[in-house]
């Protein structure tokens, strides 16, 4: 039976350019993996290189079809052996490309492309594809790994059979094919059987590294998921966004719910009733629709008993493999808001008291300030008065008056009207006595008993005169009966009048005397009558 080459090459290059299609589908998904572009380019260098075999048949270009044909298929599996450099990336890369090694495949190269010796270029041709495959053979084992067990063993085999394979074609063309030039054919088409082997082989090989990588990658980092949310000292949940089924959840979550992960699983929070009803799971599921996440969504949530507990949910949403998902955070947070009514209780009641506190000082600082009585100022508050006035007065030009009145025969008044009546005239003429002052800086003060002072800054003595005799006028027009009067019918006042300046030489606490003198001249005139004193 004769061998006709370019029938098996058709079969050769048909399945080649059907696994490079599939293989092209596959790594679309794949586009960042410069590793996979390199691969298919050495693929379609190959397929390149099969497709030339068939200019061969013209004797007059058939020795630039050999180079040409040696040379892309050299381009492939080199560019192969790059692929899989750029896919385990080691540690000095480009370190470990020898230079002598570079220049014995450049010499090779040179000659298994342009060599007019057949033999020459087959065993040079055969050397060069059996440095790649060893080459990748140490490439793979240095690097094989239980993650890539099956993808490895697939490129481990296929190099094998490359090496085996260019070993014995080696041999055979400097020991058998000149013998039996006949073997040549069969040669050929064993070495496209090859090359198809390496290529169909490690193009399989390369998905299966791919899927088992991304496979140990997605166990890895869902080991590292699950380790997070293990160690989280808050309940953790993740579920489908669609219907809320439970795909995952931590320890603390399943033991503060009371639900095995048994229970769990394939069940959503509605039907195992941690919401209340489906309102509140829709209420929050709105919530996370508007943003991708949200913190501190607060609802209760109930336990496998029955029981509920106020729940602080911060949720995020993803999107794994085109299905959404929400992972809930959850941390009980009913002592923490119990705790927060009661400090806030505490603090309305501790401002409350303050408040009250802070009336009461008020009260009873104007208490300490006030003549209980009358209303009027008292003794104290009028002595701190005089003080700052006087100093005013030290500063300034402006004069400053003390009024100093008594009422006439007030002993005689409570004798015969009794103490509460002497009381109640004592407010009457006091509220007279606040309502004759207009200014906002003159003070009426009760000094003791029956004497009251005004004290009248910024006015002279001419002033502080008229107003004086207006008060005394005020009072007796109450006409307050005082039947034991020695002065009059009804009750009056007998006045005292002192006026000072900055020249003044008498000291502060001396002011108040002189119109104290001034008002018992007034009674040892006859009472019911002002003195000024003569300063």
């Amino acid at each position: 039976m004769t061998l006709d080459i370019y029938n098996v090459l058709i079969g050769i290059i048909s399945a080649a350019v059907f696994q490079f299609v599939i293989f092209a589908v596959h790594i679309r998904d794949y586009k960042k993996e410069k590793f996979l572009l390199i691969w298919l380019l050495g693929t379609g260098f190959v397929i390149a290189g099969f497709f030339s075999s068939f200019l061969a048949r013209n004797e007059d270009i058939q020795a630039y079809v050999i180079m040409v044909h040696n040379l892309l298929l050299i381009l492939g599996q080199g560019l192969y052996y790059i692929s899989l450099k750029k896919y385990f990336k080691p540690k000095d890369m480009i370190k470990n490309y020898r230079l002598d090694l570079g220049l014995v495949i450049f010499f090779l190269t040179i000659f298994s492309v342009f060599s007019q010796n057949i033999t020459i270029r087959m065993i040079s041709n055969s050397l060069v594809l059996l440095l790649f495959s060893l080459f990748s053979l140490r490439l793979l084992n240095q690097n094989r790994s239980e993650d890539i067990r099956r993808g490895s063993n697939l490129f481990i085999i296929s190099n094998w059979i490359n090496i085996v394979f260019w070993t014995y074609r080696i041999l055979a063309v400097y020991f058998v094919l000149p013998k039996f030039p006949r073997l040549y054919e069969m040669i050929i088409v064993m070495s496209y059987l090859s090359s198809l082997m390496l290529c169909v082989l490690g193009s399989l090989g390369l998905i299966f590294l791919i899927n088992q990588r991304l496979t140990s990658m997605l166990e890895k980092e869902k080991l590292k998921f699950m380790t997070i949310i293990e160690t989280s000292p808050d309940s953790v949940v993740v579920t489908n966004l669609s219907d809320g089924k439970i795909v995952i959840a931590n320890n603390n979550f399943m033991k503060k719910m009371q639900y095995s992960m048994e229970e769990l699983l394939d069940e959503t929070t509605v039907s195992i009733k941690i919401w209340k009803d489906q309102c509140s799971r829709d209420n929050f599921l709105n919530a996370i629709k508007n943003s991708e996440n949200i913190e501190k969504y607060e609802d209760y949530l109930y336990a496998k008993d029955g029981s509920k507990f106020l729940g602080c949910i911060s949720a995020n949403k993803m999107s794994i493999d085109g299905e959404e998902y929400i992972i809930s955070i959850i941390r009980d947070v009913t002592k923490v808001r119990e705790t927060e009514k009661k400090l806030l209780e505490s603090e309305r009641k501790y401002k409350e008291l303050a408040e009250q506190l802070k009336l009461e000082k008020e009260i009873a600082e104007k208490n300490s300030l006030t003549d209980g009585l009358t209303g009027l100022a008292n003794r104290r508050y009028l002595e701190d008065r005089i003080f700052y006035e006087f100093a005013r007065m030290k500063r300034t030009w402006m004069e400053l008056s003390i009024i100093m009145i008594d009422v006439d025969y007030f002993k005689l008044y409570n004798d015969t009207y009794g103490h509460m009546q002497g009381d109640e005239c004592l407010k009457i003429v006091a509220n007279e006595l606040n309502n004759s002052v207009k200014r906002a800086t003159d003070l009426v003060a009760r000094y003791g008993g029956e004497e009251f002072v005004v004290l009248l800054p910024n006015t002279g003595k001419e002033e502080a005169h008229m107003m004086a005799t207006s008060m005394k006028k005020n009072i007796e027009d109450l006409k307050i009966t005082h039947e034991l009067s020695d002065v009059s019918s009804y009750v009056t006042v007998s006045v005292g009048v002192a006026t000072f300046n900055r020249d003044t030489k008498l000291p502060c606490n001396m002011l108040i005397q002189q119109a104290d003198e001034a008002l018992y001249l007034a009674k040892d005139y006859g009472r019911n009558q002002v003195v000024a004193a003569n300063l």
